[in-house]
């Protein structure tokens, strides 16, 4: 294989060798025998040292050093597929955009807004407050409850 890969004359300066290993542009071809795409995703993914970075900072660290048909690919599975990201880590989603306004409301009381207040002091057997507010005329009504009342 190697002779055939040195010796194409569609890309000569592409495939070189070095001590018997075949490199493709300065990066070591590694054939697909004894699973060793496996362990070097492995080794650039899971190790101790990078502890299992995401897509990008796995591609430049393999893509420095060796190469394969179809790497990015294999690479991207790989790291779909690894059960401590997939337990640990989030995937990025895309940003929600920007936050759209309410629409004004027309008349008094249309449109109301509830809150409760808890954990207060009591006073006069009372330790919770329900709030309740007008979003147009910013009236509010404070009504008082019991301790035991839950929402």
């Amino acid at each position: 294989m190697i002779q055939a890969c040195t010796g194409s004359q569609h890309q000569p300066n592409l495939f070189s060798t070095n001590q018997g290993s075949l490199f493709v542009r300065h990066q070591i071809f590694v054939l697909a025998a004894n699973d060793f795409h496996h362990r070097i995703m492995i080794e650039f993914h899971a190790s101790p040292s990078d502890g299992h970075s995401s897509v990008k900072p796995t591609f430049k660290r393999i893509a420095a050093s060796f190469y394969w048909p179809k790497w990015t690919r294999d690479v991207h599975h790989f790291i779909q597929q690894c059960f401590t990201c997939q337990q640990n880590k989030y995937m990025p989603t895309k940003t929600q955009g920007l936050l759209q306004p309410l629409p004004n409301p027309k008349q008094v009381w249309e449109d109301i807004s509830m809150d409760f207040i808890t954990n207060l002091s009591s006073s006069v057997g009372h330790s919770i407050i329900w709030v309740i507010c007008d979003r147009l005329t910013k009236y509010a009504h404070f009504i008082a409850f019991p301790t035991h009342v839950t929402a």
